[in-house]
């Protein structure tokens, strides 16, 4: 064992070299040994990162890439002592810098979220000792606990009040706009829907809309911007049928202006899907006006004569397509009478916009598009 001891120390150090094929080959052969020998690799792995603290930064991410690896693989068999070694090490790994636009702590986030599935618990009861109210913490922390809340919601769910009532007081004091964002990923990985069959967070998600609402709003990052405009609209599935009768055409008109002038509107759209799904749920319609300005700016979106057809155009057209799919439960009168209107305009890609709405509707059972 001494021999394999030494050939995964010297792939270690060779983890750095400057040629890139040897980096993949040495990532290659640590992948693979660990996946046959995961305790002894993951104790070597935790011994050489907690020791060689100087190292780089792309040295320790590919060092941290092939411990996932291995993880993944070998969740179930590999000891909990040693997983509690791992989830140390990933947590050291993530909050070593407070900001950073390298991908190590990222893949350090990754490895605690695949040892979550088995070890949630575990995971979830270490990462908040470093999330206490009053003490410094990096926005990993937060993203992480997202990125842990989507891949199990369910053994998540008994942490949910507790994380939030620490996110909540904090909310309104944050300046860093990396932090808002990672909060914003959090809070967006609360609306699954084995939440609400477990525990009902709907009042903290009230407390949080109004905080969003009222002090996020105007962040620099057109990022964040898009991502707090996509939380709002999560959020609208938690509102009271009241407030979200007064909140909606509100949302609409904060949501239309940013939308048309991000280079990302996908978020913006999947925030105006949730809005429409949320008045659905709970039985109102939006007011006339503000629909059909909404529904006559989303068939101009449409934009199926593109010449361009990479995987983001496709993308975005999918979810404005989602849009008219969804306002067709309530609205779908409003909207025939407009896509209709348009079809006899007498402009070609007016047309064609029109047409491939109409051919994306034909396939949903609660409409009745043929009628018209």
């Amino acid at each position: 064992m001494a021999s394999l001891e030494d050939m995964i120390n010297a792939l270690f150090q060779s983890a750095n070299d400057k040629h890139e094929t040897v980096v993949e080959a040495v990532f290659t052969s640590l992948r693979t040994i660990g996946i046959n020998q995961p305790e002894r690799f993951l104790l070597l792995s935790h011994n050489f990162l907690s020791q060689q603290t100087k190292i780089s930064f792309k040295h320790r991410e590919l060092i941290l890439k092939s411990m996932k690896y291995v993880c993944a693989e070998n969740v179930a068999s590999i000891s909990n002592s040693t997983i509690a070694l791992v989830i140390n090490l990933s947590i050291q790994e993530i909050t070593r810098l407070k900001e950073s636009s390298d991908d190590w702590p990222i893949t350090g986030s990754s490895i605690l979220v695949v040892l979550s599935r088995n070890h949630c618990k575990s995971v979830v009861d270490c990462i908040m000792q470093k999330f206490q109210i009053g003490l410094p913490f990096c926005h990993f922390i937060i993203s992480t606990l997202g990125e842990i809340a989507l891949s199990n919601p369910v053994d998540f769910c008994p942490y949910l009040h507790k994380v939030l009532n620490r996110i909540i007081p904090m909310m309104g004091i944050l300046k860093a706009e990396s932090l808002g964002e990672a909060y914003l990923e959090f809070l967006d990985s609360g609306n699954s829907q084995s939440y609400s069959e477990i525990a009902d967070p709907s009042a903290l998600f009230v407390t949080i809309y109004d905080h969003v609402v009222s002090a996020w709003f105007s962040p620099r990052d057109n990022r964040v911007r898009c991502a707090n405009l996509h939380m709002l609209g999560v959020l609208t599935n938690f509102l009271p049928l009241d407030r979200l009768r007064e909140e909606t055409s509100r949302l609409i008109r904060m949501i239309a202006p940013v939308h048309w002038k991000t280079n990302d509107p996908v978020p913006s759209i999947e925030g105006l899907c949730h809005i429409i799904q949320s008045t659905d749920k709970l039985g109102f319609q939006i007011n006339d006006s503000a629909m059909d300005h909404l529904l006559l700016c989303m068939i101009y979106q449409v934009d199926a004569m593109s010449q361009v057809k990479n995987v983001s155009s496709l993308r975005y057209q999918g979810e404005v397509l989602r849009f008219f799919s969804y306002s067709t439960k309530q609205y779908q009168s409003r909207l025939c009478h407009i896509l209709f209107d348009k079809l006899l305009s007498g402009q070609e890609r007016m047309r064609c916009d029109v047409l491939l709405i109409l051919k994306h509707l034909n396939h949903y059972p609660w409409t009745m598009v043929g009628q018209y």
